[in-house]
């Protein structure tokens, strides 16, 4: 819930400033960045649908922490203003496990902590089925572009055009 959110981020920068002040190696002694698994107001669902339940975002700390979440299969950042001035990203599945994911890019993050936990990089994934959505009409040039990148566990959904 919302006050455990904020209990909990706030215990963690407790104890990164009491952890920091004894440590020889400079450490920063802030809370640098939070991961978790959290429904968040304003996350993606799928290309069609925002959370509108869940933990508002200003339950978590301002920017420059970093918010890394999962629990929405689309990878994202929450746009401004949505996001009340936080940096809270969706980091996604690893590969498409619905239709809904049709057409995502699924990538693996590198974070550096030297850089407060910042992304410094991103492999793309190729794990599992992927899944694609042609809509009638369907040109040749789009089946044979398919027809040469389709793998033997991929899903193809055809949706044919509204007759009236």
């Amino acid at each position: 819930d919302e006050a455990g959110v904020r209990a909990a981020c706030a215990d963690a920068d407790r104890l990164c400033a009491r952890t920091a002040n004894g440590a020889p190696d400079g450490a920063p002694g802030r809370l640098a960045a939070v991961f978790c698994h959290a429904d968040v107001v304003g996350g993606l669902m799928n290309d069609g649908a925002s959370a509108m339940h869940g933990i508002p975002p200003d339950a978590f700390p301002r920017s420059p922490v970093r918010i890394y979440s999962g629990h929405y299969h689309k990878p994202h950042l929450l746009p401004e203003p949505t996001a009340r001035g936080r940096s809270i990203r969706y980091i996604g599945s690893p590969y498409q496990t619905s239709m809904a994911e049709a057409g995502q890019h699924k990538a693996l993050l590198t974070l550096d902590a030297s850089r407060g936990w910042a992304v410094v990089g991103s492999t793309p994934l190729t794990l599992g089925p992927r899944h694609h959505v042609l809509r009638a009409p369907v040109r040749p040039a789009q089946l044979d572009a398919l027809t040469a990148s389709l793998r033997p566990s991929d899903r193809v959904l055809f949706l044919a055009a509204d007759p009236a």
